[in-house]
């Protein structure tokens, strides 16, 4: 998972311009899935509450994200996700 987690950074550290909500999307489903947050108990979809904190976490993410790439705050490194604190 860490070397998907470096080739989405690298994809939107290439150009940023250039890269659609997808690649961003992408990067905050991995991260989501990476964590115990966001994975409901097998064979159960997220609902009610849950699903909501986990959308809005989402979002979040995403933004942060953005906010990261554009001010080239974004690193390879595994170290990289301490930066959205």
């Amino acid at each position: 998972m860490e070397s998907r987690f470096k080739q989405l950074i690298l994809t939107l550290q290439g150009s940023p311009s250039a890269v659609d909500d997808g690649t961003f999307s992408e990067l905050v489903d991995t991260m989501m899935r990476s964590r115990k947050v966001g994975r409901p108990p097998r064979g159960q979809p997220l609902t009610g509450i849950y699903k909501e904190i986990c959308d809005r976490i989402r979002q979040q993410l995403i933004q942060l994200l953005q906010d990261c790439i554009d001010k080239g705050r974004l690193e390879t490194a595994p170290t990289w996700g301490y930066q959205l604190r």
